[in-house]
């Protein structure tokens, strides 16, 4: 029985579209083209974009593991040296630079960076991890002119206070007078 009705669906079928052909000769093409050319028709998927949302993740975790990485060279004296609206603030402490040789007394100050101090070249306002030798290290390229910061600036026991504003002055007037 169901050899039976699969051969009456066919045949069902097959009266259907005689019918159709008959009625419109020129719906159906006489020569199909070939496969290829019914392929090469179609629109091409671009294979690019179809992960682009897990590229971007991907490439994003990439950049987290390597600013974790790098953090310890340079997030201290980058996130140090920012703060609110222009201020820092400081907290009571003293502390001996091994390498300057110079004490740097901290106090509790609020310290409103203005552009005076930047348009003056020869004016440096001492930050909290600032020392003698970095200072001259900055303006001279060299350590010898730490001597020179000091009488300038009438320092004594060789101390720096954060806040404190130095006149650096210039290297010309003090190399003539300067030996090595």
């Amino acid at each position: 029985m169901q050899d039976r009705n699969i051969k009456d669906q066919a045949s069902s079928l097959r009266a259907q579209i005689k019918k159709s052909t008959l009625q419109d000769p020129e719906q159906l093409p006489d020569v199909l083209p070939p496969r290829s050319v019914t392929h090469t028709k179609r629109k091409k998927r671009n294979k690019g974009f179809s992960y682009l949302f897990i590229r971007l993740l991907f490439g994003l975790f990439i950049l987290l593991l390597l600013l974790m990485i790098t953090y310890p060279y340079w997030g201290a004296s980058l996130f140090g040296s920012l703060s609110l609206d222009g201020k820092e603030t400081a907290q009571e402490t003293t502390g001996q630079d091994i390498q300057g040789g110079a004490e740097v007394i901290v106090r509790e100050n609020t310290i409103e960076e203005t552009s005076n101090h930047q348009s003056q070249p020869n004016l440096h306002v001492v930050q909290e991890t600032d020392t003698l030798l970095s200072i001259a290290e900055k303006y001279y390229h060299h350590q010898r002119y730490i001597d020179l910061i000091i009488q300038e600036n009438q320092l004594e026991n060789n101390t720096i206070v954060v806040g404190e504003t130095l006149m650096i002055p210039k290297r010309e007037s003090f190399d003539s007078n300067f030996q090595e």
